[in-house]
């Protein structure tokens, strides 16, 4: 898999798209092979992404698959009960671009395990929100 960076600014007094104080924004495009993917993570901020080519397939911390093509956009809220992957199952690369809205020292993500092996994990319910 491969991550390159696009653009990376900081905006001192936030930004109207739910975010508070100093706020990272950055801007990668991220090129998947056929069969490679993310492992279980989560955002302190929102992201927003657009699908470029190829298919993307997520599992939200509910178990729900979310499947979206070519110039499909998801949104991925923000906190650790909002963990999910990512992966592509082909038949070609996939191709992405993803606008990451931060707090301004935030990671692009953190590492999670996977809701399955937590008991008191608390999983948004089906059709609560958007994930």
């Amino acid at each position: 898999m491969e991550d390159t960076p696009l653009a990376e600014a900081t905006s001192d007094t936030g930004l109207w798209v739910r975010t508070h104080g100093r706020t990272r924004v950055a801007l990668h495009r991220i090129d998947v092979p056929v069969g490679v993917g993310a492992g279980w993570h989560y955002h302190l901020g929102r992201v927003i992404g657009l699908v470029v080519s190829g298919t993307l397939t997520r599992t939200l911390a509910d178990g729900t698959e979310q499947t979206t093509g070519q110039g499909g956009v998801v949104v991925e809220p923000e906190g650790p009960d909002r963990v999910h992957h990512f992966h592509n199952h082909g038949p070609t690369p996939l191709t992405m671009f993803a606008l990451y809205l931060l707090p301004a020292d935030a990671p692009l993500s953190c590492p999670a395990p996977s809701p399955d092996v937590i008991p008191e994990f608390h999983r948004p319910e089906r059709g609560s929100g958007d994930r």
